[in-house]
């Protein structure tokens, strides 16, 4: 199959999400399928990209201008359809990580295989940071907020189907945004460790497998958020 999995960041800028999305690819590569991330760029990456195999493709990306801000997610929403016309390849499946990717995709091509995966709990969505200390600033937290919520039950809606890490993802999508749950499917994650990645035991692990009362076989895995981090 041609897979094409969408999310905003992606190499070089490598965090706890992107990680999990390179994964994803290799291990689709693995499996003999042709894998690409679509994602955007705003340092003056190239247009076409490779890293460890994955085909890399990038789209312009503008920071909204002033107070353009209060209206990004619509900003975003409008722009990346226009980019994205032109861009699918028959029989390509389509695996967008993000809210906006999905919408845009399920607009642009509405006959194309799309799976909208979900990271996050979706409630959180419609929160209001409190902690900013203006009033017009919680506001315009608030409208995008809003927008998010919105773009976010649209594409939900739009996606033919939906798979989620957890079974309180599925029921918070569910419950906040009337999803039909018979199309959300729940596929655990694996431990994520990667081999390339894999360092020998700290010096550490004896005295902390006492202070935690582990049994000696126990095995301590140390998580990175990035890579050539350390310990987290």
């Amino acid at each position: 199959m041609t897979i094409q999995l969408q999310n905003p960041a992606f190499f070089p800028h490598l965090g706890g999400a992107q990680w999990i999305l390179a994964q994803m690819s290799r291990e689709l590569l693995r499996r003999d399928h042709a894998v690409s991330v679509l994602c955007q760029s705003d340092d003056g990456l190239p247009e076409r990209d490779e890293w460890r195999g994955i085909q890399v493709v990038r789209h312009p990306y503008q920071e909204p201008a002033g107070r353009a801000w209060v209206v990004e997610p619509w900003l975003d929403l409008a722009a990346l359809k226009r980019r994205l016309s032109g861009r699918y390849e028959a029989g390509q499946i389509l695996w967008p990580m993000h809210e906006t990717y999905a919408l845009a995709s399920a607009r642009v091509f509405p006959q194309a295989p799309l799976i909208y995966i979900v990271q996050h709990n979706t409630s959180r969505m419609t929160r209001i940071n409190t902690r900013v200390s203006r009033l017009s600033s919680r506001v315009g937290k608030r409208l995008v907020s809003h927008q998010r919520a919105r773009i976010q039950r649209d594409a939900l809606a739009a996606a033919p189907a939906v798979v989620t890490w957890c079974e309180m993802t599925k029921y918070d999508m569910v419950r906040c945004f009337g999803v039909d749950p018979k199309k959300v499917h729940v596929v655990p994650p694996g431990p994520g460790i990667d081999p390339e990645r894999d360092t020998p035991p700290h010096a550490d692990d004896e005295s902390l497998a006492r202070r935690l009362d582990l049994p000696d076989a126990a095995r301590i895995v140390y998580l990175y958020g990035d890579l050539g981090a350390g310990k987290t």
